[in-house]
């Protein structure tokens, strides 16, 4: 009789409990509040970072308002405090934004029209269309990849869109080892890609075909040649242009009496003239401005150079 109230008793007790599990599952989680979401540590926003920025703090809000699990009616307001300078001029002045009931999606749009200026956009969606890999790692190339796609999405929208597209931007020797693979999702062929850089030499070190064809964000490739002592084309080209610029640079050297400072064609000792007044009429004893003249002590003038005289005795003979 005993044993029988006791299996009872564990049989009500079992039910009872049973009754009380799903109760407990369902208790709503708890509702944060604003001070809650400054917690959290949101970013600022002022307005000028620009149209990547923008995104980026966009979307760091919206993880923040998921996790703090903010109301709709105060998704806006709580984000509305981080906004500074020009965004909180906008923020104050947009008649829209006014309504106390406005939700997120909403807020979200007039934002975006705000700062994703349509130019600014077209040309991320650009150079998304133009983005290979070039001289950046496979890592590099997809976290840039994954950044522009952003402003692309119509171009990506299908995943097997996406993933031509990534693997078409891959370097040669890096795309056709992922062909070979056979990957076919993004993920495969990311992990693919990364394998072949690491079983690849540096890039340091690694010489590039000739005839490559890369682009994007790339560096010229550095050529190895073995004989190190022989100098390249270009520097023979770099070397001529430096030497052309020193010999603009010097003196004129007359090639009969051998001074500095005039050409052979205007040398007043292979004409004749006077070497202090370039005149054609006398010699420089009988020169008057020579100061030679006996029983004169006056000083002499700088002379002229020979160019100077030459030009001089032309205006005059002109």
């Amino acid at each position: 009789m005993k044993e029988g109230m006791e299996n009872a008793h564990k049989l009500a007790m079992a039910a009872f409990e049973s009754r009380e599990a799903p109760q407990s599952e369902s208790r709503p989680a708890k509702v944060g509040d604003i001070e809650s979401f400054k917690k959290q540590g949101p970013r600022p926003f002022k307005g000028t970072e620009g149209i990547i920025y923008a995104d980026e703090w966009l979307d760091s809000m919206e993880r923040l308002l998921s996790v703090v699990r903010l109301p709709e009616d105060l998704k806006t307001e709580a984000v509305g405090l981080q906004l500074q300078d020009v965004a909180s001029i906008w923020y104050r002045n947009e008649p829209r934004l006014q309504d106390k009931q406005l939700d997120w999606d909403t807020f979200k749009k007039l934002f975006r029209r705000k700062f994703f200026p349509t130019s600014e956009m077209r040309d991320m969606e650009r150079q998304f269309q133009d983005l290979k890999q070039g001289s950046m790692t496979v890592s590099e190339y997809a976290a840039e990849f994954g950044r522009l796609s952003r402003f692309a999405k119509n171009l990506v929208a299908d995943p097997k869109d996406r993933v031509e597209r990534f693997r078409y931007g891959l370097r040669e020797e890096i795309r056709t080892h992922v062909i070979a693979g056979g990957a076919k999702t993004y993920e495969r062929i990311l992990i693919r890609a990364q394998d072949v850089e690491k079983s690849q030499p540096s890039r340091s070190k690694r010489e590039y075909p000739r005839n490559s064809n890369y682009q994007g964000n790339q560096k010229k490739p550095h050529v190895s040649n073995n004989n190190s002592n022989r100098p390249s084309h270009q520097q023979h080209h770099h070397q001529a242009r430096n030497n052309d610029r020193v010999h603009q640079k010097q003196i004129p050297i007359c090639d009969y009496c051998k001074r500095p400072g005039h050409q052979s064609d205007i040398c007043m000792k292979r004409l004749g003239h006077c070497l202090v007044c370039g005149s054609a009429t006398h010699q420089v004893k009988d020169c008057p401005k020579s100061g030679h003249r006996p029983g004169t002590n006056q000083q002499k003038a700088p002379l002229p150079t020979q160019q100077q005289q030459f030009g001089q005795h032309q205006q005059k003979t002109g």
